[in-house]
């Protein structure tokens, strides 16, 4: 509604479904307007469906198709004849908004919990790792000889919440484990995991895969300002975002969104050295005592502080890192080229060097809007 100033208001929903209830209490319509609504549900869901937001909007919008095919029969128009796996590549648009389109993987569309991912073209550039050192060894079912350095995590796509670009880390469905075995990267054996002992051996805590941009280790705070990077005893991760050019809107993440937290954590943060608040390619090294450098939103699940003992030491993962979409034409001319280089690129003489700072606090995050995803 607006009034004679031009001011835009509404009631509030609960108070706005408590009068409209009391009025059609007493003119006895109650039954008439629940089926209109019905009605106009089922017409809301079909004009989403035009512009879908979701993959959930995808699935209304294929099911109606088949459903409105003029040689379709009332056999071959049922849900049962649809194609068991209608998963892809599709052009989501950003809360509605048919200016700004969105590339994403939609998965499991037919089901009854269809999900969207955001595919990274390039695997190898897409990581997180912990190396053995410290407190953390190697275990497995095998000999000695055949334990891992080190274990690495390489995402193909990683889970995206539409709506509001949060992105779960923990999501491994597009996500293949390595272990590191005489600087050769081979796949991991049954059992084999990199296992952590702190608070005096009072807590144990094992890792057979690594979140997205989550960088880990097990040693004491380090003091060298040269890069992290090249120290093969530090947790590293990586992120390249980067998308083809003929994609409008594409995926970016602000360095502002990694910190160090933990036991005596430290890091660096690398990023291109572009005039950008954004960067589609962002790499992060560093760990900790009991610590790591990961998103700033992410807390442990599996522990809280007490007697004066650090938080945020174990598992870590969530709803915590948030993405932002750019338009191509805002993007740096090197930083929106094809993503065709590899792990080798991250050169200290053309990446900008940060250092993390430890969390003030530790205060926990609890995602509320991503539950239903």
């Amino acid at each position: 509604m607006q009034n004679e100033d031009g001011f835009s208001w509404r009631l509030p929903g609960p108070l706005a479904v408590q009068n409209i209830f009391s009025c059609l209490e007493r003119v006895g319509e109650i039954s008439v307007a629940s089926l209109v609504c019905s009605e106009w549900q089922s017409l809301s869901l079909s004009l989403r469906a035009l512009y879908p937001s979701t993959a959930r909007e995808v699935a209304i919008r294929i099911r109606s198709y088949q459903h409105l095919k003029p040689n379709a029969s009332s056999s071959s128009s049922s849900s049962s004849s649809l194609p068991t796996s209608m998963d892809g590549e599709y052009t989501l648009w950003y809360n509605g908004n048919i200016c700004i389109p969105m590339q994403l993987y939609c998965h499991n569309v037919m089901s009854d919990r269809p999900t969207e991912f955001l595919s990274l073209l390039n695997t190898s550039n897409n990581f997180s790792m912990i190396p053995v050192g410290g407190s953390i060894v190697s275990q497995g079912q095998h000999t000695p000889q055949r334990r891992v350095q080190s274990i690495r995590t390489e995402f193909s796509k990683i889970r995206i919440n539409p709506r509001n670009l949060m992105v779960k880390t923990d999501d491994y469905t597009f996500a293949t484990t390595l272990g590191e075995r005489g600087a050769i990267l081979v796949p991991i054996e049954d059992g084999t995991m990199l296992r952590q002992r702190y608070w005096n051996n009072q807590k144990v805590i094992s890792f057979d895969k690594v979140p997205f941009m989550t960088a880990r280790n097990s040693i004491s705070p380090q003091t060298q300002h040269a890069p992290m990077w090249c120290n093969p005893r530090m947790g590293k991760a990586m992120m390249d975002l980067r998308q083809r050019n003929t994609t409008l809107y594409q995926f970016a993440c602000e360095r502002y969104q990694f910190q160090c937290m933990g036991c005596q954590p430290y890091g660096q943060i690398m990023v291109p050295k572009v005039e950008t608040p954004v960067f589609q390619t962002l790499a992060i090294a560093g760990g900790g005592f009991a610590g790591r450098v990961s998103p700033i939103l992410d807390r442990t699940k599996d522990e809280h502080a007490s007697n004066g003992n650090y938080d945020d030491e174990g598992h870590c993962g969530g709803w915590v890192l948030q993405l932002s979409l750019i338009h191509k034409s805002q993007m740096p001319t090197n930083n929106a080229s094809s993503p065709d280089y590899n792990e080798a690129d991250l050169d200290p003489t053309t990446w900008q060097l940060y250092r993390c700072l430890r969390m003030p606090n530790n205060q926990r995050f609890v995602p509320t809007v991503n539950q239903r995803y």
